[in-house]
């Protein structure tokens, strides 16, 4: 496990300047050479044992880790499909990003057993990378409520300018919160000052569902929202994995055997 953990933190360290999380309708695996690589240099100890589906996993938790985030107890022993999934099939289980919170968490709770709380604290991920101005579409042209005058609508003006509805410029990129590297709270004191980019992150701080009882719990005490998050990212990867003969180990995490 060791060889892992030293070959994803040193991947991640070294593209962490160049590489950026991106958002548009769903997390997608945007550097699919990247865990190849990885995998490569786990076989060269331990050749085809480490599935790539758990590669992934433990990527996906370093990644946090080496950000700020908490350090998440995984369960390992994943199988990888003899098959190659479509994109529709790989986005089953999550809601897209043009959809309303109580969409959201049903979609969650239905599909993955993830409760209201941890719905919340998966979104908030968002606190990495980055999203372009498709991922934001709409929530500045679709949802699109009449603001008071303040912050939010100043907010929205602004990027009504940078992404203007004849012309998405999707080569404009937003940071989805002012610390875009670092796993932090800052999403939620974003949203609840109206600075929430996707439609998600305006809506959870203006639901009384959430902003009171959850946005506003999570912005105010890291270790509450690392709890939550942790409990949504073990029930999301262990949702529907294959094991024992179910699957197979590839040799390369990018193409199929």
């Amino acid at each position: 496990m060791y060889i892992l953990q030293a070959a994803t933190h040193r991947s991640f360290r070294r593209r962490r300047s160049r590489w950026r999380i991106r958002f548009t309708e769903n997390f997608g695996i945007k550097d699919r050479e990247l865990i190849n690589q990885i995998k490569s240099k786990i076989d060269q100890v331990c050749p085809q044992i480490v599935s790539c589906d758990d590669t992934l996993v433990l990527a996906a938790r370093d990644a946090v880790a080496v950000a700020g985030g908490p350090n998440i107890a995984v369960t390992l022993g994943r199988k990888d499909s003899k098959i190659a999934r479509n994109k529709t099939a790989a986005d089953v289980g999550l809601p897209r990003n043009n959809v309303n919170l109580t969409i959201a968490v049903k979609v969650f709770s239905t599909e993955n057993g993830i409760n209201f709380e941890e719905t919340i604290a998966i979104l908030g991920a968002h606190t990495l990378g980055v999203t372009h101005c498709d991922g934001i579409k709409e929530r500045l042209y679709v949802d699109d409520p009449v603001l008071p005058p303040g912050s939010e609508a100043e907010f929205v003006k602004t990027l009504k300018k940078k992404c203007p509805k004849d012309h998405f410029d999707n080569t404009t990129t937003f940071n989805l919160d002012p610390t875009p590297n670092i796993f932090d709270t800052k999403y939620f004191d974003n949203s609840l000052e109206g600075h929430g980019l996707i439609s998600f992150d305006a809506e959870i701080a203006i639901d009384p569902r959430s902003v009171d009882v959850v946005v506003k719990k999570f912005a105010n005490d890291k270790e509450v929202f690392f709890k939550a998050f942790s409990s949504a990212f073990v029930k999301l990867t262990t949702l529907g994995v294959l094991t024992g003969d179910q699957g197979v180990v590839r040799k390369a995490c990018n193409k199929l055997d």
